[in-house]
């Protein structure tokens, strides 16, 4: 017997099986064959089965036999999963050791970064109450809409008629009017209230709240972490888009089914949200990834698509002439051509995201392989095999407004030095939210960056609490002339809620937010962290990012022994300091070979910036940089540098040096690219009246030394 068409072209996703009870004998009649045909495996083909009787899970092996049961099942369960999610995110949170009983009564309903409110509620219940409202959204907003579709009148031999809602694929059928119809629909109503409509209700109200910080994508709170799943894959412009997608599933799930099923105007309704749709996502292009926005267009063009073919086959224009029910050739062409084009599509989708993550992964490798030849530019240190476990070899804790460049130069040299992945977080953290878990929790050892300041940044605080709970071993590195004071900073330590209160109350704030109203763990982590720098004694380690190549290799030598001891181990160290040329460059050095740029720089002031621009320009122009030597003749490398770049501090023009290398590339007609160093004190008033008037504001010796180098021995005697 020849296929026949469905009675209705259902434009929504379908639904679990409900059981029908069988229909009265006059009534079980062959369905008029009014609608234009297709092939059954066909339409079946593109039906996306989300349902329970997919996985042989019948509600009426469990007693539950009619449509009122099985809408109420659908909603209930929901609740019912919500209901658990703050017991299973306290399992999970004492699971991964993110609080503890006892730290839960302890705090009470106070936040903190390990009470119930932060490290259950928001950062497991939250998230998985999103989670089951996503998979319970479909089947209930389905079935409640179907529940008002039209009826359908049957007649017998007798000329007697009675009216049924029938569903053909969901197998059950319900007298119009009838109690139990009233019954379902009132159902439905609560149903549509509480899902299609309260959960895009919730969403905004959830999104409303946090507007402020994901708009501008200010630093991660608890809430808008809860809540990512909502907004993580937009851009902060379009923050709200899920609502939007919610919307469309409401529209194509619910409304349109109600539009006359199986006619025109349904199928012109779904193809014009469909394309509404398709060029509102096309106009914003909403997703931060741009294999995402690919795919979502690719998903949104073949839906458009798959409409489209089914309006043509209900005009019947893919049907054979005669009454048969079956495709023509044109039409069997034209179907197979669509199903070809979406699948086509998505396979093209799946080959992008494959080439883009392998483009990614080559492209990461080629940085990596660059920054190991270029970082230091003029000395390959020696090298080691770092025996980690985690992710990384350490953690470079700093505070970026004293130590940004003295993290990206340790970041690059240990790198080398290691073969081992470093964190720093301007290079690795690319989510704010991400900092302690892949951070802190991923690295065999912390090490902080002692300045003047650190211990007064709440980031910088949390990140010591966060170590000592990880039992992470943690080192501080005296930075040099930073203004680092083991004693000040254990003075702040013990009176942190009174000065930090007084000179900055949002940082104290935001510690208040993560660790409760109690800070005592914080004091004792950090005075532990102190005291044990304290009592090394000559033993600290100190970073002079100043020195001279050979000293620096030593002291990273040092720092890097200090946390192979900290780990339980010894590393053994492979090599000696020489040259970081490629072969080819330091044969030709011998001969003056030349450089791409010249870094001039004041080295007691602004060598560390220089050194970590020589290391990324030399990357990613795959030239020699040079930079102003600590040792090296005045003057001597500019007329070997294709170009110079001037690193403009405080007290540049007070170094014969730099005085002469810029004085050289003038003199050659180099090209010369002043870069001003925010936050080293440079002032122009002030350089132009300290040249104005040079012989007089230079400090004597120096003055002697410039001289001699212009002009010679003999001259500077005369």
């Amino acid at each position: 017997m020849p296929a026949k068409v469905n009675a209705v072209l259902e434009v929504s996703v379908p639904l679990p099986t409900v059981p029908r009870p069988p229909l009265p004998a006059p009534y079980l009649l062959p369905r008029p064959n009014t609608h234009l045909p297709t092939t059954t495996p066909m339409a079946q083909f593109f039906r996306i089965s989300i349902e329970l009787d997919a996985w042989n899970v019948h509600l009426s092996c469990y007693g539950a036999n009619d449509v009122y049961s099985h809408i109420a099942f659908l909603m209930v369960w929901p609740i019912v999963g919500i209901g658990f999610t703050p017991l299973i995110g306290l399992v999970l949170a004492i699971l991964f050791k993110q609080t503890t009983l006892r730290e839960l009564r302890a705090l009470g309903r106070h936040r903190g970064d390990r009470g119930l409110i932060d490290a259950v509620l928001l950062r497991y219940a939250v998230p998985l109450t999103m989670l089951i409202l996503f998979f319970a959204f479909p089947p209930v907003t389905s079935l409640a809409f179907r529940l008002f579709e039209d009826c359908t009148t049957f007649s017998d031999e007798l000329g007697q008629s009675q009216a049924f809602l029938v569903s053909s694929h969901k197998h059950y059928a319900l007298e119009c009017p009838s109690d139990e119809l009233s019954d379902a629909q009132s159902l439905a109503w609560l149903a549509i209230l509480i899902y299609p409509v309260g959960t895009i209700l919730l969403c905004a109200w959830l999104l409303y709240l946090g507007r402020a910080k994901l708009l501008l994508e200010e630093q991660g709170t608890p809430y808008t972490r809860s809540i990512a799943f909502l907004h993580a894959p937009f851009v902060p412009s379009y923050f709200y888009f899920d609502l939007l997608e919610l919307c469309k599933k409401v529209l194509l799930i619910g409304f349109a089914s109600l539009i006359k099923p199986g006619s025109i105007l349904q199928l012109m309704v779904a193809v014009l949200i469909s394309l509404l749709f398709l060029v509102l996502h096309l106009q914003s292009l909403p997703y931060r990834r741009h294999l995402d926005n690919m795919l979502a267009t690719t998903i949104n063009l073949s839906l458009c698509v798959f409409f489209l073919w089914c309006l043509l086959l209900q005009t019947g224009v893919l049907a054979t002439e005669d009454d048969t029910g079956e495709l023509s050739d044109t039409g069997t062409a034209v179907s197979i051509m669509m199903l070809v084009s979406i699948v086509g599509v998505l396979v093209v989708t799946v080959l992008l995201f494959l080439m883009e993550l392998a483009a990614q992964t080559a492209t990461e490798l080629a940085e990596k392989r660059q920054r190991e030849k270029w970082a230091g530019c003029t000395i390959e240190p020696p090298t080691t095999k770092w025996p980690g476990e985690k992710s990384y070899a350490c953690f470079l804790s700093h505070y970026k407004m004293e130590a940004a460049s003295d993290a990206r130069l340790l970041h690059n040299m240990l790198a080398k030095m290691l073969r081992y992945p470093i964190f720093l977080d301007s290079a690795n953290l690319t989510d704010l939210r991400q900092l302690i878990s892949n951070g802190v929790g991923d690295c065999d050892v912390m090490l902080v960056l002692g300045t003047k300041g650190l211990f007064s940044r709440p980031w910088c605080l949390l990140e010591v609490v966060h170590s000592a709970r990880l039992k992470v071993p943690t080192i501080i590195v005296d930075i040099k002339n930073s203004g680092f004071d083991a004693d000040q900073s254990q003075h702040y330590i013990e009176h942190l809620e009174e000065i930090m209160g007084m000179d900055d109350p949002s940082s104290l704030e935001l510690l208040h937010e993560h660790l409760g109203s109690d800070l005592t763990e914080l004091k004792v982590a950090c005075m532990a962290v102190l005291t044990s720098f304290n009592e090394i004694g000559n033993r600290q380690l100190m970073w002079n990012p100043n020195s001279s190549d050979t000293e620096l290799i030593a002291c990273l030598q040092d720092i890097i022994d200090e946390m192979a001891a900290a780990i339980g181990t010894k590393l053994e160290w492979k090599g000696e300091a020489h040259s970081s040329l490629p072969h080819k460059q330091r044969k030709a050095s011998a001969n003056q070979t030349c450089s791409a740029l010249h870094l001039v720089c004041n080295t007691g002031e602004a060598l560390t910036e220089a050194r970590v621009l020589q290391t990324e320009l030399a990357m990613r122009m795959d030239r020699l940089v040079s930079t102003s030597s600590l040792t090296g003749s005045l003057g001597t490398a500019v007329h070997r540098a294709e170009a110079v770049v001037v690193l403009l501090s405080r007290h540049l023009l007070h170094e014969p040096a730099a005085l002469m290398e810029i004085y050289g590339a003038v003199q050659q007609g180099k090209p010369i690219v002043p870069i001003c160093l925010t936050g080293h004190g440079y002032d122009f008033k002030d350089a132009q009246a300290h040249l104005s008037d040079l012989e007089a504001r230079l400090d004597p010796g120096k003055l002697a030394e410039l001289r001699q180098a212009l002009w010679g021995p003999r001259q500077h005697r005369a």
